[in-house]
């Protein structure tokens, strides 16, 4: 069963486990452009060859944004199969794991955060 939930102007249809209802005209895939963004972006800083503030400055966002973006790239593998199945919870939206908290250290607390109850 489903059932509808406001965030802010937007209007989702939820099922009662958390879970986003897919929709036929497609989904929020704000997740998924920032999970390929971290992962681009930590390939880049890994060679060490540039600096974070380089990096930023190249890609016109500031060091601090990119750097709560590239932490996604350390998501647990649980939590990336969600995104790319579009099954995080509801309330989950690509910018809150880079959000003032950030992302969890541990995949289990990662879990919690952005999993529905039945998933895991």
């Amino acid at each position: 069963m489903k059932f509808t939930r406001h965030f802010g102007r937007v209007v989702r249809l939820v099922h009662r486990d958390g879970r986003a209802a897919a929709l036929s005209s497609g989904s929020d895939h704000s997740a998924l452009k920032l999970l390929v963004t971290a992962r681009r972006w930590w390939t880049i800083l890994r060679e060490g060859e540039i600096r974070i503030n380089e990096l930023a400055a190249q890609e016109g966002v500031s060091a601090s944004w990119m750097t709560r973006v590239v932490r996604l790239a350390f998501l647990s593998p649980e939590i990336v199969d969600a995104i790319l199945a579009d099954n995080l919870r509801s309330d989950v939206d690509g910018l809150v794991p880079t959000g003032a908290d950030g992302v969890p250290a541990y995949w289990k607390d990662q879990r919690l955060r952005y999993l529905t109850a039945g998933a895991g």
